[in-house]
């Protein structure tokens, strides 16, 4: 008998499948699988927000109970017609980096295709050109993307990337 503790939705290279899949893979057929409901670690009100992200962009998401609430995160809501949304964004991004002082910090844009992005990515929305401008607004800041997000001051991430950091059923 063995226990084997993980949670997929924390993997930095995606999970594929689910806990029976992977275990039957390698032998293993006897499995209880037991669902951790209480987060200790995010607080309430950021889980929300992401979870309602994630449901906005199509993914399915069940994200424990936090038990404490914190603070709400900062909503930036950007008309169609913004001259210069990247601008807006960008400053925003700059505040919140001034009241944070050594804390991190997210920002979660529209999918490439979504909201102003082309297909290619090339579009003001997605993530490498938003991260550039964060990086060139706030000289020394470290901003990720993908992978290197949770290591990064700032982390510049689509709803389908956040995915990795929610817990999902």
């Amino acid at each position: 008998s063995f226990t084997i503790v993980g949670d997929r939705a924390q993997s930095r290279s995606g999970f594929d499948g689910n806990w029976d899949q992977r275990l039957n893979a390698l032998g293993v057929h006897d499995v209880r699988l037991s669902a951790l409901t209480i987060n200790y670690r995010t607080p309430g009100k950021v889980m929300d927000a992401a979870a309602a992200v994630l449901r906005a962009a199509g993914v399915a998401v069940h994200p424990p109970t936090s038990v404490r609430a914190g603070d709400a995160p900062v909503f930036v809501r950007l008309r169609p017609d913004e001259p210069d949304r990247v601008g807006a964004v960008v400053d925003v991004v700059r505040a919140e980096a001034a009241a944070l002082g050594d804390r991190r910090m997210a920002v979660i844009v529209p999918r490439a295709g979504e909201g102003g992005a082309d297909a290619s990515g090339a579009g003001e929305w997605a993530v490498g050109p938003l991260a550039d401008a964060i990086e060139a607004a706030l000289p020394g800041t470290v901003v990720g993307r993908g992978d290197s997000a949770l290591d990064a001051t700032v982390a510049v991430l689509d709803p389908l990337q956040v995915e990795v950091y929610v817990a999902t059923a």
